[in-house]
């Protein structure tokens, strides 16, 4: 059974672990498969991902059909983001 939690719990989770880390990681990339509805997303996989040094991250989605997992339409870009390499 999947652990429902708030998104940005995760996110803050996660940058708290790669702060840790800086001087490791080059690249991170945070996952979340969506089912509800996200910032107008429903039944999509939203990819958050940074690269060290930069001023911010990008914002990756696509969205499936919930019955098939079929990938429906392309991969969409949805903007930037926080950059966690440098939080």
């Amino acid at each position: 059974m999947p652990l429902a939690v708030e998104a940005n719990e995760v996110i803050d989770a996660a940058a708290n672990h790669i702060r840790e880390r800086q001087n490791e990681i080059d690249y991170c990339a945070l996952i979340f498969n969506v089912k509800g509805d996200a910032q107008g997303l429903t039944n999509a996989v939203i990819a958050q991902v940074g690269e060290h040094g930069s001023s911010h991250g990008h914002l990756l989605f696509q969205k499936y059909d919930p019955e098939t997992y079929d990938a429906l339409g392309a991969l969409e870009y949805g903007g930037t983001a926080e950059q966690l390499l440098g939080r």
